[in-house]
């Protein structure tokens, strides 16, 4: 189990133009569920007050943590707000191993979530989270992981998801 938590404060009187407060606690759990199944729990909560400036907001959308908490059906950072909360959980089969040099592995991995941004704390609520779900294929190849999915949100949004290589 991964546990992760940040503080930051921005003021005047330490030589900025800002006054905000931003926390984050984030957990992701694996759990091997047989021989190459495996299920993956992540949960976060985030809450900033003050002038929050857009860059140091939460951001929820996409299939990856890359740029905020991960929701399949939605464009990566498609929501920002002062205050976050989300859960998900995934899926992730191991179909086949292969000894090649271009091809490790290849997965199926099928994702379910949900998240949502406020800028006010009080409007917080399980009953405003917004949900997605995916379906993809992943491979471990030579350049590094090839990942393959299609989202699905709430009101008919729908996406496809191509990513080769590490993210940065």
């Amino acid at each position: 189990m991964l546990i992760k938590g940040s503080y930051e404060t921005a003021a005047a009187s330490y030589g900025g133009n800002v006054d905000f407060l931003k926390t984050s606690l984030s957990s992701e759990g694996c759990l091997p569920v047989a021989e190459h199944h495996t299920l993956i729990i992540d949960v976060s909560a985030g809450y900033g007050s003050g002038t929050l400036p857009y860059q140091e907001q939460f951001e929820i959308g996409g299939t990856d943590f890359l740029l905020g908490y991960p929701l399949p059906g939605y464009h990566r950072r498609g929501f920002v707000g002062a205050s976050e909360l989300g859960a998900s959980a995934t899926y992730r089969w191991m179909m086949t191993e292969y000894q090649l040099n271009a091809v490790k592995a290849v997965y199926l991995v099928l994702s379910g979530g949900a998240a949502n941004v406020w800028n006010a704390r009080d409007d917080m609520s399980l009953q405003g989270l917004r949900k997605g779900a995916s379906i993809g294929l992943h491979a471990d190849t030579l350049i590094g992981p090839v990942r393959f999915n299609f989202g699905a949100g709430e009101d008919r949004r729908y996406l496809v998801y191509f990513s080769a290589g590490f993210d940065f």
